[in-house]
This record gives C-alpha cells, structure tokens and sequence, in this order.
C-alpha cells in the first residue's frame, strides 16, 4: 500500500513497510496462495484502519463503493458485463469488507473470473463483427465516456456496443491509410492478445487489483502493490535496477526494445539496437531458450532481470531497415542469439539536475543575466539507504539542495 506524498513522512515509511511484509507473505507461502493472499488482504485492511491517514473503518459503505471500483477497474469502458451480470455478483457487495477482514477474498477471484468468460465471448463477437460489412457513410455516433453509460440491459445492447466499437477501431486504422485486410488482420490479433494478457494474470495480480479498488476507496493516491510492483516502485525510487539496461514496450504480441540504457551491459555489448524484437529468453544463461512470443511484458521482464554479474541469453529478432534513397544499407531481419551479463544500471537520466544559462549570450544583450534552471524529472528516494544509515542516500530533496549550492 502506498500513501500519498502528501502525507506525512511516516505515512510514506509505513506504506513501504506493508508491501514488504505483503512480499514476505507471498514468498513463504507460496505452497498455499490462496492462504498467502487471505493473509495479506486481512493485514492490509488492519493497515488501513490502524495507519491511514483518514482513520476510516471499512464498512458497508466502503464495502459497496469497492464493489463498484472493482467492476469498473476491470471492465471500465463497461463493453464485458452486463446488467445482470452487475446483479449476480452484487449480492452481498454490502459484506465484502466484513470478508476481507476476515481474509475472505473469494469475491475477487469469483468476479474476475466471470469477466474472464465475458472477455472471450465478447471478443469472439467482436472478431465475427471485424469481417461484418460496415458502413461509414452512416451518421452515427457513441458514447466513449463510460462514466455516463449505464450497464448493458442485454445481450443485444451489449453486441450493439460492439458494432460500434469495432467499427471506430476500423475508421481508425482507416484514417492511417491502412489496408482493409491488414486492418481487419490487425484488429483480430488485437483481441486475441487482449485475451491472452487476462489469461495469464496470476493470483497476486488480481488481488493487487481488488486491494486497489479498496485503497482507491479511500483517496485516489492510496494503493496497494504486489511484490511485483514493489519492485518497479523500488526501481523507480532508486533509480537502480539489476538488468541489462533496456527499456521495452509491447507491440503485436513482440517485446520491442524501446530504448538503451546509458551505461548499461545492452550498451556496453553493442550488438542489442532499438527496435529489435526479443523472442525468447534464458534466464539462468546456460539452459534452454523459452518463447516470449505474446508473452506479458512484466513476465518478460521478469525473465530478463536478474541480481548482477549472472548471464541472460536472448534470442533477438532484428529490426528489418529499408532505405530506399540507398538500396544498399538495407538490412534484413535476422535471428541471433545473444549472452549478456546483468549489471546494475543507474537510471542517471531521472536525477534531479541543474543548469545556470547566461542570458547576455543566448539573448544577445550587453546585459548578462545568470539564470539557474533546476530540473527534477522525477521524486525518488533510496529507502534502504536511508534506514542503513548511509550518508549519501539519493533522494530529490537531497539532489535538489545539492545543486541550489552549486548555484
């Protein structure tokens, strides 16, 4: 759980506190999850009771107003459930703190799995309506702000729903001058893979949901983090991450490297380039190579990420580049097989830095002006650091003091 910055510092230490002790939980529990899970949604709930700063009990009102954040985090354009569905799985949504207090979290797992099943028949439909004919020259319109849209009374609205969506995805990919069939070919595999990403969501995953839903209850700056989270929120605090030194987005199903880390092992090798698609990864670097094909990005890079000075391979499909003005630096797409040793990567790229402009220069004035620019692209702080007694944590405050002396 994390609180507002807003807080006080202690609200702030006590929300790292949870997610470590939640972390501690999982990973020695992990014979038992559901076990594991139970516990941590009941320690959570004692944690906001106890430590938030709005001392709010969870009641029947806040038990009603996690219901509906829940649906709405899962289903928030509400295009998967219906009426009756909303009506079904609210039956008791007045009790559902009472349960979690009491480390009852079926109603999480019950609700996601429904709208599991929805996600599958509906895109079903959405595919047979990709290959339905549509007509553009038709004035009609729809509502994209979902906070003004009722559930679906039935199956026929929802469809309706539907045809619109697909029909807007389709203009879309119209207005980028794109084919019809490649159109039609790219929508398909989008659905496809937006059911695949819900498939593999694990446990954990679905309670960091409901538990948000619940801190989201509170203010809109509390949340709860899985172990996972925990980790990019560390990585992002302290600018610091064991990899090898590549940011990666998800594109059609492909890992693509999106950017090289300055400094990083990706760097330093040179042989990784943006744009490159990673396909497979062996984590222990001297085992078999598994597929990450449509694979979630947080799972690939999890797969990839690893303590400092032990090897990762990857398997790398590289970027195809076509040059048209000179025919002869085109490159076509290989596969490769790359071994990179992990090392820890500071993000320096996120550090608070200043610059002092001398105005008589750049204005071209006889009268010089020195003006300090001070530049903080992000909040950190090295939390370990600091409760280690270190003397020369990071942390933005810090940074920013560091260079108004330089000033």
């Amino acid at each position: 759980m994390r609180f507002s910055v807003r807080s006080r510092a202690w609200s702030t230490l006590t929300a790292v506190m949870v997610t470590l002790v939640a972390s501690t939980i999982f990973a020695h529990q992990a014979a038992e999850p559901r076990a594991a899970e139970s516990k941590t949604a009941m320690l959570v709930c004692k944690m906001i009771e106890q430590g938030h700063i709005s001392h709010v009990r969870i009641n029947d009102e806040i038990s009603v107003k996690l219901f509906n954040r829940y649906l709405d985090l899962l289903d928030p354009r509400k295009l998967y459930f219906s009426q009756a569905d909303v009506d079904t799985l609210g039956v008791d949504r007045a009790k559902l703190g009472e349960k979690m207090k009491a480390g009852n979290v079926d109603f999480a797992y019950r609700a996601f799995d429904l709208f599991l099943q929805r996600v599958k028949d509906h895109n079903a439909v959405a595919t047979q309506l990709v290959d339905a004919k549509h007509d553009f020259t038709v004035d009609e319109g729809m509502v994209i702000d979902a906070e003004k849209l009722p559930w679906a009374k039935s199956d026929a609205e929802l469809r309706e729903r539907w045809r619109k969506q697909v029909k807007y995805d389709l203009l879309a990919l119209k207005l980028e001058d794109t084919a019809d069939a490649e159109a039609k070919t790219r929508l398909k595999k989008r659905y496809r893979l937006n059911i695949e990403n819900w498939e593999q969501m694990e446990d954990g995953e679905k309670l960091e949901i409901y538990l948000s839903a619940l801190t989201h209850c509170l203010d809109p700056h509390s949340s709860y983090m899985s172990p996972q989270t925990r980790d990019e929120f560390r990585i992002s605090m302290e600018l610091r991450l064991q990899g090898i030194g590549a940011a990666l987005r998800q594109e059609d199903g492909f890992t693509v490297v999106q950017k090289i880390v300055p400094g990083g092992a990706a760097e330093k090798d040179g042989r990784l380039k943006v744009g490159d698609k990673i396909v497979g990864v062996d984590s222990k670097g001297d085992g078999p190579i598994q597929s990450v094909v449509e694979m979630k990005l947080t799972k690939v890079v999890h797969l990839i990420r690893g303590p400092e000075g032990t090897k990762v391979r990857l398997q790398i499909k590289t970027a195809e580049h076509i040059d048209l003005k000179n025919p002869a630096k085109n490159k076509k797409s290989q596969v490769n097989v790359y071994s990179l040793t992990r090392q820890t990567v500071e993000l320096t790229g996120q550090e608070v830095k200043g610059e002092i402009i001398e105005t008589g220069a750049r204005l071209k004035s006889q009268r010089n002006v020195r003006v300090g620019v001070l530049n903080i692209p992000s909040f950190y702080r090295d939390f370990n650091g600091a409760s280690n007694g270190e003397q020369d944590f990071k942390s933005t405050s810090r940074d920013v003091d560091k260079v108004l002396k330089k000033f």
